[in-house]
């Protein structure tokens, strides 16, 4: 095909697990998450695909007593760290003999995990430095030696809020973590500027900050020898007009909180407006504005269109209203040490409660969403991925060593990825028609491959011989 395919749907992990220690499967929304009990060691679970469902408990080893971030970059892959320094991370910790201050990459549908190096003297600083944001510049390739997905935290110093560094590092490479300072260059205009978060938005990442400036960060390759490998980070400045006025407030006194969200090719800007005297529990307004490509500008958000943004502490994401079944799109937020979820539309300015679990067991913590990887495609016109509704007649083979793409012979084929996966002696494979995991020969149907197994060392292979006779070479046919 003309067009790349990304999966994010590898192979996972072949243990078994519980039920009970299992992410939920996919669903066309993201997962709101509320860690509870004792060091955040279980996870309620929560779905607007499936409002009525309120008692989905789990115990997830990778997500126990530790903190992570989520963004549509990562195509569904969260960035995780060991941050609860009283935490029995050895007790039941995936990955196994973790540390305060362990850092890695996990998939929660393939369950796959990939070690970063530790955070600890970082986390020692927690009396100096608070991480202010994180993010994956691309999801990971494990088997690709050229794979350029790299790690980006936000550090910012305690006592000079102008002060901050990105740390930051390549999987799979970089043995300890790398820095640059910021300080130098959110200074513009003579106002000092911050970095309020970083995002990765068609192939670059930025740092984006309170005022008119922005800054645009790229990684730089250099002449490489035995003591420095080559890369370093190119920053520069931009800016983005804005004439748009903050709402009226009725002469209260405010704070507000600034948000950026990527949905598709769109950037959106989410201003939220609290009552100062509430510590960021109590909402008064919130503003949404849209970067207009064009004017390098914000402008005022009328109407969501299909986009259906969510928000929350550490993660960000977006889907699509129509496939959530909602006539137009909306804004779901969650407020720091609270259980409700809330909804904002931005036509009418109204505001929903929504509460997402009935009774949890204290203490619970504050919620985040939680996007479960799903098959997308890079469009090349404007250097996104996009969601994939649809393969036509092309159908896919994946598994941890090869993957194949080719035209159905036959139409019972098409539209469908085969895995190196096994239902007891039949092969797996997902459907994009029914949006489920059937196998070949049997009726076998579920939204999940749990309760399938790997094959150590399988693969698949397109045979392209020479000597071969015609029927051995038409082998989609056999």
């Amino acid at each position: 095909m003309e067009e790349t395919l990304a999966l994010a749907l590898a192979a996972s992990a072949s243990e078994e697990r519980s039920e009970r220690s299992r992410p939920p499967g996919p669903r066309a929304a993201p997962w709101l998450v509320i860690p509870h009990g004792e060091g955040k060691k279980d996870q309620a679970f929560y779905n607007l695909s499936e409002p009525n469902i309120r008692t989905c408990q789990k115990f997830i080893p990778e997500m126990s007593g530790k903190s992570y971030w989520q963004k549509p970059s990562h195509q569904g892959w969260l960035v995780m760290l060991c941050d609860d320094d009283d935490y029995d991370y050895k007790a039941d910790s995936i990955p196994p003999n973790c540390n305060f201050g362990d850092c890695f990459l996990w998939n929660p549908v393939t369950l796959e995990t990939i070690q970063l190096p530790n955070l600890l003297d970082w986390l020692n600083k927690s009396d100096q430095y608070k991480i202010l944001d994180c993010v994956l510049s691309s999801p990971p390739k494990s088997s690709n030696p050229d794979d350029d997905s790299m790690v980006f935290f936000l550090f910012e110093r305690l006592d000079e809020r102008d002060e901050q560094v990105l740390v930051f590092c390549r999987h799979g490479e970089d043995k300890q973590w790398r820095t640059k300072e910021l300080t130098g260059y959110i200074l513009n205009d003579g106002l000092r500027n911050y970095v309020v978060s970083l995002l990765c938005f068609k192939g670059k990442l930025y740092g984006m900050c309170l005022n008119f400036w922005h800054l645009e960060i790229e990684i730089q390759l250099g002449p490489k020898d035995d003591d420095v490998d080559g890369k370093t980070l190119s920053i520069r400045s931009f800016k983005v007009s804005n004439n748009t006025f903050f709402p009226l407030m009725g002469g209260e006194f405010f704070n507000v909180g600034v948000h950026y969200v990527e949905s598709c090719d769109e950037l959106f800007t989410i201003d939220i407006f609290y009552n100062r005297r509430s510590y960021s529990k109590i909402v008064i307004s919130i503003q949404v504005l849209r970067l207009d490509f064009s004017l390098m500008a914000w402008e005022k958000v009328k109407s969501f269109g299909d986009h259906v943004l969510f928000l929350g502490k550490n993660t960000k994401s977006s889907c699509s209203a129509a496939e959530l079944g909602l006539t137009r799109g909306c804004l779901y937020y969650t407020l720091p040490k609270d259980q409700s979820l809330y909804k904002f539309e931005v036509e009418d300015n109204g505001f929903t409660v929504i509460l997402p679990c009935m009774t949890l067991p204290t203490p619970w913590f504050s919620a985040d969403w939680m996007m479960m990887p799903t098959t997308v495609r890079l469009d090349f016109s404007k250097m996104v991925w996009v969601k994939v509704e649809s393969l036509g007649k092309h159908m896919l083979f994946i598994s941890n060593t090869s993957s194949l793409s080719a035209i159905a012979p036959d139409s019972r084929m098409e539209n469908k990825i085969y895995f190196a996966r096994l239902h007891g002696e039949e092969i797996l494979f997902y459907s994009l028609d029914t949006g489920s995991y059937h196998c070949l020969g049997s009726r076998h149907s579920a939204k999940d491959f749990y309760d399938t197994t790997e094959r150590l060392n399988c693969t698949w292979i397109e045979p392209n011989w020479l000597g071969t006779t015609e029927q051995e070479l038409d082998w989609l046919s056999i």
